[in-house]
């Protein structure tokens, strides 16, 4: 059957000599695999309509039986030109579409993860400053959103939120991957290291999974905490997701970035 969709473009591949294999995440259907025939050739209708980005009206023929679908037409509404001219910007939006393809593969139609894409990409697109608490937010809010949120609004034993402990000059906590909690430094009697941060970290998540991303996007945040955060909320997505490997633009992001 012919069924008209809204995607967002993950990735990209060639096939044969002038078709290409597109993954898309489309709010319709979530992700799904597409074959586009003469896609390669210099007269095509596709332009930039099927590079990793691209926000996309498309018609595709679907059957339940196959694995890949026939995409035969495609309207640009965005690439975010901008995006693609930050170094920033790009790889930490290509990391989201890497996350989201990984955490994907085998999930139905999520509008409001579809949505929260669009949104952060749109964000992304507009900053006029360092677009990475974005990244952060858009970790935050899949986690939310596949069903594992952590309860980290307060210590899970003695039951203090984050402000009281902050107030009585609590600076490091133990993350509790597992269970998706944390204790305080009084709490236990030594912090296991590998997993001890800072509880400004562990605030700021709070933080940014409750929040609208235009005021996530506004947040300032101090950028001292950023490895504590960037671990933590890492390898809990990898202990609830084992599927999802580091992410390879991430990896390059941090590799070859201006100091």
């Amino acid at each position: 059957m012919i069924h008209k969709i809204e995607a967002i473009v993950l990735r990209s591949m060639n096939y044969l000599e002038s078709s290409k294999i597109v993954t898309l995440y489309s709010r319709e259907y979530g992700a799904i695999g597409v074959i586009v025939k003469g896609a390669r050739r210099a007269k095509n209708k596709f332009g930039a309509s099927l590079e990793p980005l691209a926000h996309i009206n498309a018609v595709i023929y679907k059957k339940d039986t196959r694995e890949l679908q026939l995409l035969t037409d495609a309207e640009l509404i965005s690439s975010f030109p901008k995006i693609q001219q930050d170094f920033e910007k790009l790889f930490l939006s290509l990391s989201i579409l890497e996350l989201t393809y990984m955490a994907t593969r085998y999930a139905e139609q999520n509008d409001a993860l579809f949505n929260l894409i669009i949104e952060v990409l749109e964000e992304i697109e507009h900053a006029t400053k360092s677009s990475l608490l974005l990244f952060y937010y858009f970790e935050t809010q899949i986690i939310r959103l596949l069903g594992f949120q952590p309860s980290i609004e307060s210590c899970s034993s003695c039951k203090k939120p984050i402000n009281e402990l902050e107030e009585r000059g609590i600076r490091r906590v133990l993350f509790e991957i597992d269970r998706g909690t944390f204790q305080c430094e009084k709490c236990i009697p030594v912090l296991d290291t590998g997993m001890s941060t800072d509880l400004g970290a562990v605030k700021l998540w709070e933080q940014l999974s409750r929040l609208y991303v235009k005021k996530a996007a506004a947040m300032f945040w101090n950028r001292e905490i950023q490895g504590d955060l960037d671990r933590i909320i890492s390898r809990y997505i990898e202990h609830h997701q084992p599927e999802i490997r580091t992410l390879r633009a991430k990896q390059m992001f941090e590799s070859i970035r201006p100091d």
